[in-house]
This record gives C-alpha cells, structure tokens and sequence, in this order.
C-alpha cells in the first residue's frame, strides 16, 4: 500500500490517503522556529503511518523562512517519501473547498473561499483530482538589495518558480548582497557576500516551487549562456511571457475549435515555463493597444525571451477584428521593435499567426527529385564590407514569425481538434524543446503540416511559412543545461496522437 500524505505542522495533523478514505491523526507541531524538530515530526509520522510513502504535501504559512522550508523537504525525502511539495493556506483552503463540489473551473475564473492531502494526491496522479491543479505562488514578500539599490522585488502573488540574473561590474562599490523578507521570518535579512573577481560577476537568485530560495555567483552553466556568441539566453524563469489573442467571432464568422488551440498553447507553453496571458474577442483597436500594452509590460526586464500568438480571421497581410475591421500585421510587430519596446532589445520574440491570408485553396502537386540538378551561380560585382558594432543594432531585429499560411491562401482548422498548425506547433515543440533550435523546430511543423494533414473530400493541402529576423541560435531549452529539468516537465503531444489523421470537410469550420 503506497500512502500520499499531507502535513499540517502549525496545527499538528497528519492526514492521508489509502486509495479508499482519508485518515487524520494528531502529532507534535513544529512552529516557525523550531527547526530541530522538524526530523523528529517525520519519525512521528513514519511511527503513525506503516506502509510505503508516495507523495508528502506540507502546508506552511509565509512566516516559516528558508532554513526551515529546506529542511522540511530534505527530512521528507530522507524519509522515503518519492516527493515532497510545499503550500500555502490559500493554496489548501481552496483545494478543500473544490474538491467537495462538481464544478470545475476555467480559466479566467475567480473563486472566493484546508487540506494539503489534496495536493500530495494531484502530485501522485490521481485521476479524480487532476483539475484542481494549481500553481505554487510565493507567499512572502522579498527583496534583493546591492546597497541602497533595490534590483529585485518578488510579491505575494507571483508565481514560481523564479529565476534571476544581474551582471556586476568588476569595481563596483558595495561587496553583499541583502536578501530581504518583508513578512517576518526567522531570517529577516540575510547578507551574501560578492565574491572577487577579475572580471565581471553574474549573479544567479531563484525561488523553486517550495518556496525555498537560493543565490548563487559563477553558476558555470550561467556563465557558459549568459553571453553566448551564437545563442540567445534563455534561463530566466518563467522564461517569459506569452500572450494569446483568441478572437473566436460569432455567428456564421465563429471560428469553432479556437478554443482547443488556446487550450493547447496555454498548456504547452505554460510547460515550458512561460507565464501565459490570454485576450479574447478584441476589436481590431483593442489588439493594436493590446499589442502596445504587452510590449511595455515592465516584467520584460526580468525575462529572456517572448511569445505572441494570434488566433483570428484575416487577409493577405493584415488580421481581422471582431468589429471587422483590419490590423495591418507590419504595424503590429512594430510594437514590439527596439524603438517601441526598449524592454525587449536584444531579446527573441516570437510571433504565431494562426489566419488566413486569403481565398485560394493548396490543391497541392507532384514534382519529380531535384537534388540532383545542376545549379548555375549567381554573380555579382558589388563588395560587401562586414559591420561590427556593440552598440548599434537593427530596430526590427530579433523576432522570427510563423504564419500558419503563405500570403494568398486559406488556412484550416478543425471544430473538434482545432487547426492544423497550431497543434503541430504545440506538439512538435514538445518533442523537440530540448534538442533543436527554434528555426529546426518550425521546419518540422512545416514538414507536419505538409505531410499530415489535408481534407478528405479536396485533397486540400497547407504549407505554414515563416520568417525570421533573429541573429543567434534560440532554445527554449538550452543545450546540455540542467537548470530546467526540475522545472520543466514535457510530455510529447498535447492531446492527439503523434501523426494526425487527414480530417473529412464535413468537421471543418473551413478557414480562418
């Protein structure tokens, strides 16, 4: 019998779960500053509970600091627990309070309302739980002080886990760090010193999902990315953020599977460790100043990296409001330039087009092998001198955008699966995050898309087409790190089997 356990050590009860009731039994509390007794609490619960362990969940308010909080889950783990995850009371409260009704929320929601037996159950797996997952919050608040300089302030409210950098210059004039809890811990305030350094020090802060954080200087795989001649950086966490603009229409124009897609992103880029936003149903001003919006957001400065999908009808070269009128698509990547967004300088975007681009239809074709044919040279008398500055770099650099489509034709999409390319997008980037570079990737979909899908009736084809301005090599994933594998947990596919099956017309909601 494998026992998942929730822990409750301000009040002292144990409760857990033998796959057909819930059991409870009091033991000794451990309060905030009694660290030396939180070994002594697990072999309370070891002397209560005779059976194998699986999953613990330990609820704790935000007063109980860092020491604590990690020895609380070195002691679980030491003592045969598989997995060992910390709470807040909301986080419990809330769970408690779901768990006894049908409903099951979505997103968007917002619910009004103790029990972290309910989390070390939906950590396990149980089937009958999986929709009240929830994401871990920090429920302190702490700031990183160099100096009188405030370069770091994490709220109640954000969610982890947290990952962040800041560069020092050799010289600089103070030589701590203060780590700062706002909400009385046993800590306070905590001083690391900057080590010396000839050269210039990178500095490494996180916060994992427990709530426990750590700091760090010359973190070897940091150093090895942080400055990458040829890759982009991409180890903040969340990596960064994303925004869907789902615009699903009404009546005859509604775009029914639209909702799959979000569906798909949200939990495929939310796997990858962006923090997902979603708008829904905008009018063609409301996604230029949406656009404008997320492209000033100040928490950029926090973030390596960022994504913007679009889910819309459109035409050729602009995208479709919900009042029908146009967006010219130039005019929204230029909210997101170096002039207009000055947070995002030097940093990846990421752009998803999922629309039409007009009414022609891929009948598709066969062409013979060409590899083999004889290529005549191209000449030209003009000289080209290569240009090197540290300073000055193109304004509309660093973005790469995939159309769902080329310019002229239509785009598919389907009622009950959604479209073609955005499930490709989702599903090839799960198998490949880890090992292929973003340019790699989308070929692959291109590849998927071509080869996988086309409409029974027609024989309809669909080649998405991209284009890029980026000048490195980007991951979302970076080579031979480990620093997100106890962060990222990605499955292969979304929902639907690897090789799609070609999709009759009757199930199309015909195009975007």
């Amino acid at each position: 019998m494998v026992y998942h356990v929730g822990i409750d050590p301000c009040y002292g009860n144990v409760s857990y779960w033998n796959e057909y009731e819930k059991i409870t039994v009091d033991i000794k509390n451990v309060w905030v500053d009694e660290i030396e007794k939180v070994a002594l609490m697990f072999e309370e619960i070891k002397s209560e509970i005779n059976g194998k362990f699986g999953c613990a969940c330990i609820c704790l308010p935000g007063n109980y600091g860092n020491e604590i909080r990690k020895n609380f889950i070195e002691c679980g783990l030491k003592s045969g627990f598989k997995n060992v995850e910390i709470i807040d009371l909301e986080t419990a409260f809330y769970l408690n309070a779901m768990s006894q009704i049908n409903y099951k929320p979505v997103n968007g929601n917002v619910i009004w309302i103790k029990k972290s037996l309910l989390k070390a159950r939906i950590t396990a797996g149980d089937s009958e739980l999986v929709h009240l997952n929830v994401l871990n919050y920090f429920n302190n608040e702490m700031i990183l002080k160099f100096g009188p300089q405030e370069i770091l302030s994490v709220k109640s409210d954000d969610e982890l886990p947290i990952r962040y950098f800041q560069k020092f210059i050799e010289g600089c004039s103070y030589n701590t760090i203060d780590v700062v809890s706002l909400f009385g811990t046993v800590e306070g305030k905590v001083k690391f010193e900057i080590p010396h350094s000839d050269n210039d020090i990178i500095l490494t802060f996180e916060i994992d999902k427990n709530g426990i954080y750590s700091l760090n200087f010359h973190s070897p795989t940091v150093c090895r990315f942080f400055n990458h001649p040829d890759i982009y950086r991409n180890l903040s966490f969340p990596k960064g953020l994303a925004l869907i603009i789902n615009n699903r229409f009404e009546g005859k124009k509604e775009r029914k599977g639209t909702e799959i897609d979000e569906r798909n992103i949200r939990q495929r880029f939310s796997q990858l460790g962006y923090k997902v936003f979603t708008k829904e149903n905008l009018t063609a001003a409301d996604m230029l100043k949406t656009a404008k919006s997320f492209a000033k957001d100040y928490k950029h400065k926090f973030y390596d990296s960022c994504v913007v999908f679009v889910l819309t009808h459109g035409k050729y070269d602009h995208l479709l409001g919900v009042d029908d009128k146009l967006v010219n698509v130039h005019e929204f990547f230029e909210c997101f330039n170096a002039e207009n967004a000055s947070l995002l300088q030097g940093k990846p975007k990421l752009f998803f087009i999922q629309a039409c681009r007009g009414g022609e239809c891929d009948h598709g074709t066969s062409y013979p092998d060409t590899h083999n044919m004889g290529l005549s040279e191209q000449h030209t008398t003009e000289t080209f001198y290569p240009s090197f500055s540290p300073t000055i770099r193109p304004v509309e650099g660093d973005m790469i955008i995939a159309y769902s489509t080329p310019p002229n034709y239509v785009s598919w999409r389907n009622k009950n699966q959604g479209s073609w390319f955005i499930e490709s997008v989702c599903n090839i980037i799960g198998e490949y995050a880890k090992t292929k570079e973003i340019c790699s990737i989308l070929t692959k979909v291109n590849n998927r898309v071509a080869e996988g899908y086309s409409t029974e009736k027609n024989g309809f084809k669909q080649i998405p087409r991209f284009e890029s301005s980026l000048t490195m090599e980007f991951y979302f994933v970076l080579p031979g790190t480990e620093m997100d594998e106890r962060n990222l947990s990605l499955s292969p596919d979304t929902h639907y089997p690897e090789k799609p099956n070609p999709v009759p017309d009757v199930l199309m909601n015909t195009i975007d």
